[in-house]
């Protein structure tokens, strides 16, 4: 894919900025090409939702730096630990209801990649806040009832 490409040449501009000079690349590449309302295929591919995905894998990076930061504080928020665990549980049931659904007619960002980043976030969430990782019974306890409701 092509933001690979430019986030290539975002590194060789700056190794510390690659990132977010990736993030401006891309949004201004793939914004021009849906504000042009093409119908060529091949821009339209450079302009397709994936690329909004992989926006979202980088925003994921920086939320968790943010995160690790501030893990002993965010460690005190009472309700934030059921609240991961249920929209992390949520996302995955809705991943799982889309597909059977054939997306409800929603853009693929919206039924695919949305529901990818909650599911990344929050359980990077969980790992750096909580400490919850697969060797913990939590995420079995997460993933059989899952395995549970798909039944």
């Amino acid at each position: 894919m092509y933001f690979y490409a430019l986030f290539a040449v975002a590194l060789l501009i700056s190794r510390r900025h690659a990132p977010l000079l990736c993030c401006a690349l891309l949004a201004i590449a793939s914004g021009s090409i849906w504000l042009s309302r093409t119908e060529n295929a091949a821009l339209g591919f450079y302009g397709a939702s994936i690329v909004l995905e992989f926006l979202l894998g980088i925003y994921v990076y920086y939320l968790a730096e943010w995160i690790s930061v501030r893990a002993r504080v965010l460690r005190g928020v009472r309700w934030l630990k059921p609240a991961l665990f249920a929209s992390v549980l949520i996302a995955l049931v809705f991943l799982v209801v889309q597909e059977i659904w054939e997306g409800f007619g929603l853009p693929r960002f919206i039924c695919g990649g949305l529901p990818s980043f909650l599911i990344v976030l929050g359980a990077i969430l969980l790992e750096r806040v909580y400490n919850v990782s697969a060797k913990n019974g939590s995420v079995f306890l997460l993933g059989s009832s899952f395995q549970v409701l798909l039944y």
